[in-house]
């Protein structure tokens, strides 16, 4: 669906007044399909983030 770019202005054209915030992981190496964010990888690598985006927003 195009660029990072276009993927993330669509997001926050669509989100934004819906979200008090947004927090987007696009693609991210080492990555891929729908499932990727279930894995225990996903949750070493990006989970104090994630913890840190919930709990502040």
């Amino acid at each position: 669906m195009g660029s990072a770019d276009a993927r993330r202005d669509l997001l926050e054209q669509t989100l934004r007044s819906k979200v008090g915030a947004l927090l987007i992981i696009d693609q991210p190496p080492g990555f891929m399909g729908h499932e990727a964010g279930n894995g225990l990888l996903f949750a070493q690598r990006y989970g104090s983030q994630l913890l840190r985006f919930v709990l502040w927003h």
